[in-house]
């Protein structure tokens, strides 16, 4: 592998030396010298160009190769390429990944390196890096993600960029500072959080990007997963939301807010007052309670959001598993983002056959399968009920608007009994998904079971 590096030397000073310092996954280090003499692997002789070359064979195919840059002047002065100000926040090398296009997949490859795999799958984390569409990040963070799913053999991770070298999900998009990539033990058909991702997306709710990828650790396949887009500032902006806004994840169905109940993500510098404002307003009734959701709830955004959770047969989103955004300097009204999408699809929490791992399917069970689940009339398994939810339906005319909107994504996503199978957009986006995901699961059922 060629390495060039474009170095200026302070005026009225020489070269001490170049180096060129590399290190194969998390081995020891090693160097050659890098020259700008025209000879060999450098072009162009004095140009300020200098050209290293790491020997062949230094790595396996699929193994990380690293590498920088160490220069000194005449009078002692050093520089580093990558700079490294900051051993636990910027990269230390750059990289790739030995003839990495040799796994060839119809589903976006992540090339997982970490120091400690061991670590990694704790909530400390291990230093890692990673090789995404062609870039390499060097010297980020992964560690362990999720509650009940912390305990399955094939973890969840987040993965955590350097505020200067961050994450590009997509060419098209804008660059992220963190993800998730989540496993799919809980979850036989692997597609669930995609299509139910996918679902939100097509009823016009704003929330999380998520696809099926190939996750490789140390150059071996380790899991077929689902990558999904963290809620925080970065995915405001790319749905259009003002990320100065104020976003909240929540763990309470609002009946009381304690320093549990949830996590303030933005304007840090302010007090959760907007939120217990929001609590005690959804306690009142009649017109008093109709005028302040038309003056202060997004009502389209909300609707919409319910309607994908209904349309998704969502049972865990009552008293857990979503955000809560504030446009705080602009319209101040609030709206509902999408969180764990597991649970869906005819999948429930199940205590008396294995939690969160069983095997039954709910299709048609009320309340929990109810369009109204999740009110005072409609409540969960585990007897909650979510007073947002509940004020939304308490209010005739704003119960109307959502079956009416109900009805139009049924319509749109699920589709009339009267179309030919060939034609129904569930259907054919699992057969999509199946087809290209079929290697993976089959490498994935090889190793996890």
């Amino acid at each position: 592998i060629v390495v060039e590096a474009g170095i200026v030397f302070p005026p009225n000073t020489q070269p001490a030396f170049v180096d060129l310092v590399y290190r194969v996954s998390y081995q020891a280090e090693s160097q050659v010298s890098m020259a700008d003499d025209g000879l060999g692997s450098d072009q162009v002789a004095g140009d300020g160009i200098w050209t290293g070359t790491i020997p062949a064979g230094v790595a396996n195919p699929l193994k990380m190769l690293r590498w920088r840059v160490v220069a000194e002047d005449s009078n002692g002065a050093a520089g580093l390429h990558p700079p490294f100000v900051d051993p636990l926040g910027s990269p230390q090398y750059g990289g790739t990944v030995i003839e990495a296009d040799t796994v060839v997949s119809e589903i976006p490859v992540i090339h997982l390196f970490c120091e400690s795999n061991g670590q990694s799958q704790t909530t400390s984390g291990s230093q890692s890096s990673v090789l995404y569409n062609g870039q390499f990040y060097d010297n980020i963070l992964v560690k362990r993600r999720g509650a009940s799913s912390s305990t399955w053999p094939k973890k969840s991770f987040k993965f955590d960029f350097n505020r200067g070298d961050r994450f590009r999900f997509s060419e098209d998009g804008n660059r992220v500072s963190e993800f998730n990539v989540n496993s799919t033990w809980s979850d036989k058909a692997f597609l669930r959080q995609t299509l139910a991702f996918e679902t939100y997306e097509a009823a016009d709710a704003n929330g999380c990007l998520s696809f099926m990828v190939r996750l490789n650790r140390g150059g071996n396949f380790f899991a077929l997963a689902g990558f999904v887009e963290q809620p925080d500032e970065d995915l405001l902006s790319r749905e259009g939301l003002d990320p100065e806004g104020a976003l909240y994840k929540m763990f309470t169905d609002l009946s009381q807010l304690t320093q549990y109940s949830h996590e303030k993500k933005t304007r840090l510098w302010e007090s959760d007052a907007d939120l217990q404002d929001l609590a005690v307003a959804l306690q009142a009734s009649g017109t008093e309670l109709e005028r302040w959701l038309f003056d202060n709830m997004n009502i389209p955004a909300v609707l919409a959001y319910l309607a994908a959770t209904v349309v998704i047969n969502d049972n865990d989103h009552v008293a857990k598993n979503y955000y809560l955004y504030r446009d705080s300097d602009g319209d101040q009204e609030w709206e509902v983002l999408p969180w764990d999408k597991d649970l869906t699809l005819g999948r429930n929490f199940v205590p008396a056959s294995g939690g969160v791992l069983n095997d039954d399917i709910w299709v048609d069970q009320d309340p929990q399968s109810h369009p109204l689940f999740g009110d005072r009339n409609h409540i969960s398994n585990a007897s909650f009920w979510n007073r947002l939810i509940d004020a939304f339906y308490r209010v005739p005319r704003i119960q109307e608007m959502f079956l009416r909107h109900l009805r139009t994504v049924m319509d749109d996503t699920l589709q009339s009994p009267q179309i030919p199978a060939s034609d129904l957009k569930f259907e054919a986006r699992i057969d999509a998904l199946v087809t290209e995901c079929l290697p993976e699961l089959q490498l994935d059922q090889a190793k996890w079971g």
